[in-house]
Parts: C-alpha cells; sequence; structure tokens
C-alpha cells in the first residue's frame, strides 16, 4: 500500500507502508445529493448525479517512530490534510486518486515502538 503525490506516474513525494492494514479496507459509496427541507414539510432532494467512494482505513500498524513521522509529514506538509489530491495504491494494486476526508489518527500501541495508523479517504472525480 503506498500514496504519491501528485501521481503514481510521476511522484515528487511518497509514502510506503510496511504492512498491510490489518483489515481488509472498507469501501463505502457516497452519493452527494442535497435535501431540503420545504416550508410545507415535503423534503426536496436535489440529486447532483455525483457518486465517490470512501476507503475507511481502520487499522494498519506502523513499526516504528521513523515510519510514524513520515506518514505525519505526507499528511501534514506534502497534501496539508485534505487540501490536495494524491494518488492511493492500494494492497490489490488498484491505484485511485484520492484525498484524506478527515483527521489521521496515530495511535501508539508499544512506547516508541509501534503505532497503529487510522484515516478515510475520499475518491475524487
Amino acid at each position: 500500500m503506498r500514496f504519491d503525490y501528485p501521481t503514481a506516474a510521476s511522484p515528487t513525494a511518497s509514502y510506503v507502508f510496511t504492512n498491510d492494514p490489518e483489515a481488509p479496507y472498507e469501501r463505502q459509496v457516497v452519493k452527494h445529493n442535497t435535501e431540503v427541507m420545504m416550508e410545507d414539510g415535503s423534503v426536496y432532494v436535489y440529486a447532483r448525479a455525483v457518486t465517490s467512494y470512501r476507503y475507511v482505513i481502520s487499522s494498519i500498524v506502523l513499526e516504528s517512530q521513523s515510519e510514524r513521522d513520515d506518514l505525519e509529514t505526507f499528511y501534514d506538509s506534502t497534501v496539508n490534510g485534505s487540501e490536495k489530491q494524491f494518488e492511493y495504491t492500494d494492497p490489490y494494486d488498484n491505484t485511485y486518486t484520492v484525498r484524506f476526508e478527515d483527521d489521521l489518527t496515530i495511535t501508539e500501541i508499544f512506547k516508541g515502538r509501534f503505532y497503529r495508523a487510522t484515516f478515510n479517504l475520499l475518491e475524487t472525480p
């Protein structure tokens, strides 16, 4: 599993995970419809005809503090959180253009040695 910014074909920055996620990632279908409640209580749904996919990476082990620091640098400096899109190559060698949907969470498992990262990626059309 890896991240390449801006693309896998010509990356200026890359992050390669040592391990794959502990459980296969979860892929969710996201419809970008807008609901509006009218004065009479009826609901009008504005369908934008845009579908994207969310990849939920619920647990991936980082084996060292330097691996943790490199992932934080990619998130914080390279793509600036959810600002910039990048290419995500999943454990099955499929590549998607994504951005972080929300915060990167890193939990220390074993003092100074093992960490667990959790994040959501949103595929960009």
